[in-house]
């Protein structure tokens, strides 16, 4: 994503896995897997990308609208990222939401390399990171939407991905959980 290209504060912090910061621009890498591995885990709330029209049993579909650089935008994409999209000045990722009240995955599967998960805060996870991501400031549409799910569902997934002020801001934070060695 390229971000903001003025006074560019976008940052990293901690472990966020093949997430990195670039002089201005966030770059961020996602492996493919069956989505169906997964389910709701006791140690909280947490989101995959969505990469196919559904999302698996137990969660729910959740999109952010991410406003990158207007002028001179860089954004790009490798491979198929379909329903994600990004465009010449923002970029649009779908996200499966699991909540965690139901306990039907109690360890998360092995991939046969560490990978991490976008989650709440917890003490259940191996280790923790922010991704910090400065968008653009000139008009700027960063916007979640939970819908058709309840707005409970929407806040509960803005204690993961949020902007400065809920749903709606000029900035966007990512929280990341390393869950598998």
């Amino acid at each position: 994503m390229d971000d903001e290209d003025k006074k560019n504060k976008s940052s990293v912090d901690g472990w966020t896995g093949a997430i990195s910061h670039y002089s201005t621009g966030t770059h961020v890498e996602f492996c493919i897997v069956d989505s169906n591995q997964f389910g709701s885990h006791p140690g909280g709330d947490y989101a995959v990308l969505k990469l196919s029209e559904t999302c698996p049993d137990g969660s729910v579909s959740v999109h952010r609208n991410f406003d990158n650089e207007d002028n001179k935008n860089k954004n790009w994409s490798r491979g198929g990222i379909y329903p994600n999209k990004s465009e010449k000045s923002y970029t649009l990722l779908y996200f499966c939401y699991f909540p965690s009240p139901r306990m039907n995955m109690p360890s998360f599967p092995s991939l046969g390399v560490p990978y991490g998960v976008f989650a709440e805060p917890s003490p259940a996870w191996l280790a923790t990171g922010t991704v910090f991501t400065d968008d653009e400031d000139n008009a700027n549409a960063d916007e979640t939407d939970g819908s058709p799910a309840p707005l409970s569902v929407g806040l509960r997934f803005a204690r993961i991905i949020y902007s400065d002020t809920p749903f709606k801001g000029k900035n966007s934070y990512l929280l990341v959980a390393k869950v598998s060695n």
